[in-house]
Parts: C-alpha cells; sequence; structure tokens
C-alpha cells in the first residue's frame, strides 16, 4: 500500500495595485506551543533532548513569540525525574536523558500557574531492512524511485510509524504515517519518487516509532494541513487537539503534542 502525505507550501502572489488595502484582523488571545518532541536516534545515547515552548502571534508575524521562565520535567516509570533546563529563550534541554523502551514517560510543564502535564510510551527499535532504487516511477515511468523497507520486532499489538523524508528540492519535508496495515510480508515500506531527482542527490529518512495516541493526533494534523495548505488566508474550521492537557481548565490546552519515539536515521545517494 502506498500512502502520501504531504506537507504543502503557500505561496502567494501579489500583483501591483490601484490602492492599497489594509485588512484589520484581530488577535486572539495567546496560547501556549509546546514542541515537545523527546526522539532517541538510532546509534546515539539519546541524552541531549529539547523541548521549545512558545505562543501563538499574529497572522501577519514570521516570528512565535518565545515562552521563557516555565519550569519543565519529564519523569519516567521509576519515578526518574529529567530537568529540562533554558538554555535560550524558550528553549528547554536535558542534556543526562536515558531512554529506555517500553517505558512510560510524564510530561510536566509549569508556567504562570498553571500545569501542563501529558503522557507516551517509548516504543520498541526499528530495525531497517533494505533500499530498492529504479528508474521507471511516477507518471511517465521514468522517474527515480526508491523503496525503503524496515521492520519491528514487536508484532504481537499494533504498530504506528511516522516517517519524515527530505530531498535537496523542497524545504518543507514531506510526512507518511503507517500502521499495521501497511505492511508486506512483515516488512514496513515507504516508496518516494520524483522527476527532480538525479543521480548523486542524498535523501534522508527516518522512521519514527510512535503511539497510537501520537499518530491520531498527527492524523488529524496533516488532514488539516492537507486541507489548508494552499488557500491563503484560511483557518481551520476547529483547532488540532493536541495530547496534552492543562490540569486547571480542559477547555484551555495548549496546542502542540507530546512524544516519545524510537527514530531510525538512514541517508541514501540517488544512484
Amino acid at each position: 500500500m502506498k500512502k502520501y502525505i504531504i506537507l504543502l507550501s503557500c505561496v502567494i502572489i501579489f500583483f501591483s495595485c490601484e490602492e492599497v488595502v489594509d485588512i484589520d484582523l484581530k488577535e486572539g488571545k495567546k496560547e501556549l506551543v509546546v514542541e515537545a518532541s523527546i526522539d532517541w536516534i538510532q546509534g546515539t545515547n539519546g541524552a541531549v533532548q529539547t523541548i521549545v515552548l512558545s505562543q501563538t502571534s499574529a497572522y501577519f508575524e514570521d516570528e512565535y513569540p518565545k515562552v521563557s521562565g516555565a519550569t519543565v520535567r519529564v519523569k519516567d516509570t521509576d519515578n526518574e525525574v529529567y530537568i529540562f533546563k533554558e538554555e535560550d529563550k524558550g528553549v528547554y534541554i536535558c542534556r543526562t536523558f536515558q531512554p529506555e523502551y517500553e517505558k512510560v514517560y510524564q510530561l510536566n510543564i509549569e508556567y504562570q500557574g498553571i500545569t501542563y502535564r501529558s503522557i507516551d510510551t517509548l516504543r520498541s527499535k526499528v530495525k531497517f531492512d533494505k533500499i530498492i532504487q529504479n528508474d521507471d516511477g511516477g507518471i511517465t515511468k521514468e522517474d527515480k524511485e526508491v523503496e525503503f523497507y524496515f521492520s519491528n520486532e514487536d508484532t504481537a499489538s499494533p504498530q504506528y510509524f511516522l516517517i519524515e523524508a527530505r530531498d535537496p528540492y523542497n524545504v518543507i519535508p514531506f510526512y507518511f504515517l503507517l500502521d499495521g496495515d501497511d505492511f508486506q510480508d512483515g516488512k514496513y515500506f515507504v516508496v518516494g519518487g520524483s522527476e527532480d531527482w538525479k543521480s548523486g542527490d542524498e535523501l534522508e529518512f527516518k522512521v519514527y516509532h510512535i503511539s497510537q495516541n501520537y499518530f491520531n493526533y498527527m492524523s488529524r494534523l496533516l488532514a488539516v494541513a492537507e486541507q489548508y495548505g494552499g488557500k491563503p488566508l484560511t483557518t481551520p474550521d476547529a483547532r488540532v487537539q493536541g495530547n496534552i492537557i492543562n490540569t486547571l481548565d480542559s477547555k484551555a490546552n495548549p496546542l502542540g503534542a507530546f512524544r516519545v519515539t524510537s527514530c531510525l536515521e538512514k541517508k541514501i545517494i540517488i544512484e
């Protein structure tokens, strides 16, 4: 099965006008945005992890205000607490993290008298199997194409994966979601191709073994991006609910999500 879910960037072209029109957009209440991705890259000890806190901003602002002065911790099932210290404005880093497969981790953020919490499980290791390259991809059957195969030892429970793919021709990476239905002969696979690819180009694949909770969140997020990505000056009908809760008011949960993943990273040179 092949699934293509792409985050699209939007290009707006302005033609010259006789008159400048000012659009008065009301700025809503600032909301907390949490980027809490604890990713254990295979081949590393996973000790250095980063969490970024920011706030929503006005529509035409290029930068999101960083959130300073928060207390950020992650606790595992053995009650080991990891402190994330603010090393730059809004950037909280732990340099002594000790990830373990199948452990449950709890995120705890305290900011302006409010506590935000979330939990996620570090799923098992992803095994790289093989890469197949060919020159008969696409509609014309002349494009470079790559088949990326991987597997996982845990076959007793449902498996969920987020794939991030980068190439030299797109600033924004491509994202794919795979679940237990997307496998062949016990192996998962991703097929990618482009008429732009040529011999010598470097591609990068990252396979994140994620929880079902985070899989559901990314499914909603990518669906919104696909629906609204090509339409300027539009706002989704409903916010994408993450997995982080405001312990005082569930109607004021922050944007973003918390994940703890095992990540297989692989670079490919197009032949």
